[in-house]
């Protein structure tokens, strides 16, 4: 039997064109070695089952087959949900793409999220690609146009909060609410360097001091952007979520837990109240075919190594090992990753039965008292 996976994390390119200074990846960038689209197709042929793909790279758009590729798990794996983040610099060629995918995987919802972390200057200063700025709006605007033919379609924004976009953020992020787009999910820097040449000059006014001396003002940042875009995307009325009524209360729910679980982690030193399913949930699958069970470790080995077989994989010795090593290490103690945070929200145990329903309750008790006293 084919082993079903909740999420895969696709890396489908290492090309980039941008030189992000906190890019954990930096290291793997453009070079040369992506899996080929047939090993691609093999890895999707051995896998059950899949609930959610989530492109990533590079960028993603780079890779001229994304529409072929997410269609194999379309076909292959029956996917629902496919998550796109992208830099928005490929205008064209990811306008082109974007509507073959929703042309050719009707079933399938596919959320764009545009990288964009401040007004122009800032922004392409942290970006490094030349109107940067301008050509994501612009790829904004065609996304936005091609929405009315597309109804599985999302277009939004994703935002890295750090110190060299803190001072605009507020603003920046009513900028944003004014775009009418579905979404804008921001994230804090998280406190390590990217790995791009040491003669950058914002990486040279950077460091773990900085970080330190810096990270209450930018949690309490941080909390105001949450509520603002609680306000902007979660409302009754906000009728753009996929999962109709219910999808901005479950947004807020998942936005209020994920922010008390960094917020303890970064200034309270406490750890995660629930253990990480990645790996047990989830598999990294990098630009060369190398795999993990997350993000931030290392590599384990190759797919190649496993004929491109995923139950392989989960059975062997190297795999279970890793596993148990993020056990034992409890790595998530001190992880601002929000992509596992979230996802250990949804299939923790005592997440199921404890934390999300009383986030519920309490944001019920705080809507409802909202209506009685306007």
């Amino acid at each position: 039997m084919k082993k079903n996976v909740n999420v895969i994390y696709l890396f489908i390119t290492s090309t980039c064109n941008a030189k992000c200074h906190f890019c954990f990846y930096g290291g793997e960038l453009n070079k040369k070695e992506d899996l080929t689209v047939d090993e691609i197709k093999k890895i999707s042929q051995s896998i059950g089952k899949v609930n959610s793909l989530m492109i990533s790279g590079g960028e993603p758009f780079a890779r001229q087959e994304i529409a072929e590729i997410i269609n194999f798990f379309y076909i292959n794996n029956h996917i629902r949900y496919v998550s796109i983040p992208i830099n928005g610099s490929l205008v064209s060629r990811s306008v082109t793409a974007i509507n073959k995918i929703c042309k050719e995987n009707p079933k399938l919802y596919l959320r764009i999220q545009v990288s964009l972390d401040s007004f122009s200057k800032c922004h392409d200063e942290i970006r490094k690609i030349p109107k940067g700025f301008d050509k994501a709006i612009n790829l904004i605007t065609k996304v936005k146009n091609l929405k009315k033919t597309h109804n599985n379609l999302s277009i939004g924004v994703n935002t890295v909060l750090s110190n060299f976009n803190e001072k605009h953020i507020e603003s920046f992020t009513d900028y944003i609410a004014e775009l009418d787009l579905d979404d804008h999910n921001v994230e804090i820097e998280r406190p390590s360097l990217g790995t791009l040449s040491g003669n950058d000059i914002l990486i040279n006014e950077w460091s773990n001091q900085t970080w330190g001396n810096s990270k209450n003002n930018l949690v309490n940042t941080y909390r105001k952007i949450i509520n603002k875009n609680i306000k902007n995307y979660s409302s009754f009325n906000n009728k753009r979520h996929r999962l109709g009524f219910l999808g901005p209360i479950l947004r807020e729910i998942m936005s209020r837990l994920q922010f008390r679980i960094k917020e303890n982690v970064l200034l309270k030193g406490i750890k995660w109240p629930i253990s990480c399913v990645a790996g047990k949930r989830s598999i990294v699958i990098d630009h060369n075919g190398s795999f993990r069970a997350c993000e931030m470790r290392k590599s384990i080995g190759y797919f190649k190594e496993y004929n491109y077989d995923i139950n392989k994989i989960y059975n062997s010795k190297a795999f279970k090992s890793e596993i148990s090593n993020i056990n034992k290490d409890k790595c998530w103690k001190n992880c601002t990753h929000g992509c596992n945070i979230g996802l250990s929200l949804m299939y923790n145990i005592k997440s199921i039965i404890y934390l999300v329903p009383f986030e519920f309750i309490k944001v019920f008790f705080r809507r409802f008292k909202f209506i009685m006293f306007q």
